[in-house]
């Protein structure tokens, strides 16, 4: 007979388990709300802000779900910077708690909880979790999809209850998450042929390609992301050809050198030692998939490895942002977690794993508080840094405020502006009043301010300051005169500095007063 105090054992680790990702939750939670408080708005996060003040079904740049997200959060807690924000962290929690679940569900308990330190430990996880751009609603919905998908194909043994019922819910749940997904970043179309490798990798799992359950779930997400596609129609799919933009061959870098930079962004988003383990566990998935054994390890392959491998091809083509890949590193995570800590791991991945964790911890301790850096003996160049373009915000705010006033004191009150979107923006949020800006199209891309312009009140004759980045006597700068009656230079640049970081300026503005504005065709992009 066992002692009572023998009986007692199990259910206290039974409740450190239940308890362990729950804290693990509410401390990566709280260290977003904390950097959130702490840092200025990047300035896309205002960009997106300005697209949450004009709701649509679509914008130029992307779908429209971040759009929303602000705007509900900004609803309740102003347009503060954590307004902005609150959404984003919310999302970034519950795509947190369904790695956890579909770790669990295709592992272990244990796995779980490593499937969630590990998407949220690395600099890729620490920053997603409270910066406001819609690759975080993009994060949460694959995950959700994932999670779908595996509880409507696993193996019917270890389905709870009946297989049909849960299998039709999966199915319904992946439609309507996907669509959700396509509503937040185009991205999400590479769901498909995952799940198309996923499903004809395996025999067992063959016959889903034909049922209609795959098939139903795919008219759902297209149901939901139906009104985003007549936005695009109507618009004469701006969006794609943004995209097609973006992702078109350029000179000046070499197919290498482009690849290289794509690969190395990587290894530093989710460090170096992760990155190597991530690969290392996704050959080993991709060679263990068949078996009941193998189904946890094939689906993160499936969703994972293919992500990252098309954005390193197409880094030999264009230049790949770092965090187009991250949906890939979600499933990359789990099947991860699920090869260091399954049935078949060992003592020897572990150790590797807690090394590759705790450098990704000391890593995004030091970008989430650069201020330590220093205490270390750590100094990171601020054009290296790419959390300097988290600050520019609030000193440029400062001088605007002092410029309008004197342009109004003058009889010549302004309206703001910029010659890019995301100065016009970040003038926007910070702007005492927060008023509309106005983006002049001198040699910028197309970007959604050719929608956003129609609401600035700008008109002929109006006195616009503009700030830039250019200097008066930079040959490149956009030729204010030829659409303006008068331009006045302000003689002082804004000079933002970061003192307990940077040695050097992270950024510096110029200020322009343009007075009499005669060609309002420069606020339509096709100048």
């Amino acid at each position: 007979m066992l002692t009572p105090g023998r009986t007692e054992r199990p259910e206290r680790s039974s409740r450190a388990r239940s308890f362990a990702p729950a804290a693990m939750l509410i401390a990566f939670t709280l260290a977003h709300v904390a950097l959130a408080l702490r840092f200025p708005l990047a300035s896309d996060e205002s960009y997106y802000w300005e697209w949450s003040r004009r709701l649509d079904w679509g914008y130029y740049d992307q779908a429209p779900m971040i759009a929303w997200l602000i705007r509900a959060s900004t609803a309740l807690f102003g347009s503060s910077e954590f307004g902005v924000r609150a959404g984003v962290i919310l999302c970034s929690s519950a795509m947190l708690w369904l790695t956890y679940l579909l770790g669990r569900r295709l592992f272990s308990e244990r796995t779980g909880v490593a499937a969630m330190l590990l998407a949220g430990i690395t600099p890729m996880g620490l920053a997603g979790g409270f910066i406001a751009t819609y690759d975080v609603p993009l994060a949460l919905f694959w995950t959700a999809s994932l999670y779908a998908l595996a509880r409507a194909t696993e193996p019917e043994s270890a389905q709870l209850g009946s297989p049909e019922a849960n299998a039709l819910r999966g199915w319904l749940m992946l439609g309507i998450a996907s669509g959700l997904g396509m509503m937040s970043k185009y991205t999400m179309a590479l769901f498909l042929p995952c799940a198309l490798l996923f499903l004809g990798g395996r025999p067992d799992l063959r016959k889903w390609l034909r049922r209609p359950e795959p098939y139903l779930a795919l008219m759902a997400a297209l149901a939901v992301a139906m009104p985003n596609i007549v936005w695009l129609a109507r618009h004469e799919w701006a969006s794609f050809g943004h995209l097609a933009g973006l992702t078109a061959a350029r000179s000046g870098s070499t197919p290498l050198k482009r690849l290289g930079d794509f690969v190395g962004s990587q290894a530093g988003l989710m460090t170096p030692i992760l990155f190597i383990g991530m690969a290392v566990a996704a050959v080993a998935g991709c060679r263990a998939r068949s078996g009941a054994k193998g189904y946890g390890a094939w689906l993160a392959f499936c969703f994972g490895a293919p992500v990252v491998a098309f954005f390193i091809v197409l880094s030999l083509k264009a230049k790949v942002q770092a965090n187009w890949a991250i949906c890939g590193w979600i499933a990359l995570s789990v099947g991860y977690a699920g090869w260091v800590w399954g049935e078949d791991g060992n003592r020897r991945r572990a150790m590797f794993a807690w090394s590759g964790i705790a450098l990704a911890a000391f890593v995004s301790i030091m970008a989430g508080w650069p201020e330590l850096r220093r205490t270390v003996g750590l100094r990171v160049p601020a054009k290296l840094d790419q959390s300097r373009k988290m600050y520019g915000g609030r000193e440029l705010g400062a001088a605007i405020a002092a410029q309008v006033r004197s342009m109004a004191d003058a009889g010549a009150r302004p309206l703001i502006g910029a010659v890019t979107y995301d100065v016009a923006s970040r003038m926007a949020f910070y702007a005492p009043g927060q008023p509309r800006a106005v983006c002049l199209f001198l040699g910028t891309r197309p970007n959604q301010y050719r929608y956003l312009n129609q609401a600035s009140g700008t008109r002929l004759g109006s006195n616009v300051l503009i700030a830039d980045h250019r200097p008066p006597d930079d040959p490149e700068l956009a030729p204010f005169e030829a659409f303006f009656d008068r331009v006045e230079p302000v003689p002082e640049p804004v000079v933002v500095r970061v003192p307990a970081i940077y040695d050097e300026p992270v950024v510096e503005y110029y200020l322009y007063r343009c007075y009499g504005l005669k060609d309002t065709r420069v606020l339509d992009y096709g100048l």
